[in-house]
């Protein structure tokens, strides 16, 4: 996957999670970013276990947080997992935790 990711933010804004996710996703299925509905199962993209995998490394690299492997299963659609990820991202802003 060739998406780069983008420089750290502290805390990185949903909207940057979104996008990023968002271009991510059309990488994977060859469509323009354009064409990802953020409320579309991350399965309709063809997201399988293996590009799962790879995007919650490249998410905890960035964001330099723990997160459960099954973390893409768990949230079916970028508009979830980012809501999710900005949470955590805030929480743990608030504990005084920088990235």
């Amino acid at each position: 996957m060739s998406s780069v990711l983008p420089q750290p933010s502290n805390p990185p804004s949903r909207a940057s999670i979104e996008a990023w996710l968002r271009e991510v996703v059309s990488e994977l299925a060859v469509i323009p970013v354009a064409s990802v509905d953020v409320h579309t199962p991350l399965s309709r993209f063809g997201v399988d276990s293996a590009t799962a995998l790879i995007v919650t490394d490249m998410l905890i690299e960035w964001l330099s947080i723990d997160l459960d492997p099954t973390l893409l299963y768990d949230y079916e659609t970028i508009d979830a997992l980012a809501s999710y990820l900005e949470g955590c991202m805030r929480e743990r802003t608030a504990q005084g935790v920088s990235t």
